[in-house]
């Protein structure tokens, strides 16, 4: 979870009963944007991507990963 991505762990201490009641309910051709990571590239501490377990419904994702550099794969 950002801005947890570079090896480090939140750990099963985490209170992730703090997004009950967090939605984002999709509308045809609206997308989503968050970010770990300021325009100068230092990191935003007070980001948080994660998700709750999906009770009742299904849950969609397509993932576009957007890089303001160069990335060697």
């Amino acid at each position: 979870m950002f801005p947890f991505e570079n090896g480090l762990n939140m750990g099963m201490g985490y209170d992730y009963k703090k997004c009950i009641g967090l939605k984002v309910k999709p509308r045809r051709g609206d997308g989503l944007l968050f970010y770990s990571v300021f325009p100068n590239g230092t990191i935003d501490r007070t980001s948080l991507h994660g998700s709750c377990p999906v009770i009742k419904g299904e849950k969609w994702v397509a993932t576009k990963w957007i890089r303001d550099q160069v990335q060697d794969d």
